[in-house]
């Protein structure tokens, strides 16, 4: 199987010190099939994680990724 390849935000917000709850989204969403319910139901609590550490860094990664976060 074809390694996937990270997206540049989860590079960025694990770069930024992140990096535990980025590998605990990737870990979360590689058990569970890379399904829809991933990202809703199985993976939550990791996301939730991930969005605790990273959003006050959302303006800089709006710029350093070229694009605007929520």
């Amino acid at each position: 199987m074809p390694k996937v390849r990270r997206p540049a935000v989860l590079g960025f917000y694990a770069d930024a010190g992140c990096g535990a709850e980025v590998t605990g989204v990737e870990s979360c969403c590689k058990t569970c099939g890379l399904k829809a319910s991933c990202y809703t139901e199985d993976c939550a609590e990791a996301l939730g994680a991930l969005d605790a550490c990273a959003i006050p860094m959302a303006g800089s990664c709006g710029k350093a990724c070229g694009t605007t976060l929520p």
